[in-house]
């Protein structure tokens, strides 16, 4: 029963990990200052997941806990940093920071 859960653990995580990308996708092509994106909410859950991959990692020593928040917390950053750049570098599109930090994400999300 164990091995059971573990592997349904695994699975609907990785389903709710996949479930950032609409908004990471959303993010790359937004043309304006993604003003829809509640930045300050994606903050906290940015420091919250690094706070529970910090503890997943030192005190529960859990490996495959500590995966899965370890993305979770990437992602989450992913799109706060994303919101960050659309809201404060829309005004530098001319020097090409946007374009350069959309192939990234777009590379690193393939």
């Amino acid at each position: 029963m164990s091995e059971l859960i573990t592997v349904a653990y695994a699975v609907a995580n990785a389903i709710g990990l996949y479930a950032y990308w609409p908004q990471i996708r959303l993010l790359l092509v937004t043309k304006g200052k993604a003003k829809d994106i509640a930045l300050q909410t994606w903050a906290i859950w940015s420091a919250n997941a690094v706070i529970i991959f910090l503890y997943a990692s030192l005190n529960m020593q859990d490996v495959l806990f500590s995966i899965v928040a370890g993305v979770d917390a990437l992602l989450i950053g992913m799109i706060t940093c994303l919101t960050l750049a659309r809201r404060h570098l829309s005004s530098l599109q001319g020097y090409a920071i946007l374009p350069i930090l959309e192939r990234q994400c777009m590379t690193a999300a393939e």
